[in-house]
């Protein structure tokens, strides 16, 4: 399990770990744990949840160039489509997704997100193709920060 997660341990990477326990009290009045199951999720070095490889060079681009952006989490998602970050700092909240697989289940929801978010979103939506192009070149079509006077 958590094969992304793990291979971001490996390289040295922040991952944090939530766990459910049984807790119990000892006869001494100590408390004694038994660990039922644990889950591991990506973040970046500001804790914020990643899912990818790709999501977390793109978070970890817009923390050190000073963006501001939200990332929604699924619990969150009451919309037909999730982002994987909201630009914040942009006249108008621009949605960023990071599209990185290529199975023939994925290209069918990357084709129906596009759709929602030309819908829904026109001009509002930035995508990086991480298979395909650079993060480097993706981010120079990502929309200036408005600075406030």
């Amino acid at each position: 399990q958590y094969p992304a997660e793990r291979a971001a341990l490996a390289a040295g990477q922040a991952v944090i770990a939530f766990g459910v326990a049984q807790v119990r009290e000892r006869s001494n009045g100590g408390l004694a744990a038994t660990v039922e199951r644990i889950a591991l999720m990506g973040v970046t070095d500001w804790y914020i949840p990643v899912e990818s490889s790709h999501e977390r060079e793109l978070a970890q681009y817009l923390e050190a160039s000073g963006r501001c952006f939200t990332k929604p989490l699924r619990h969150d998602a009451t919309e037909p489509v999730h982002p994987d970050f909201i630009l914040t700092d942009t006249r108008a909240p621009v949605a960023l997704e990071v599209y990185g697989m290529a199975t023939p289940a994925y290209l069918a929801r990357k084709a129906e997100k596009q759709a929602l978010y030309a819908e829904r979103m026109p001009g509002q939506h930035w995508q990086w193709e991480a298979l395909n192009e650079s993060l480097e070149s993706a981010v120079r079509r990502l929309p200036p920060p408005v600075r406030w006077a």
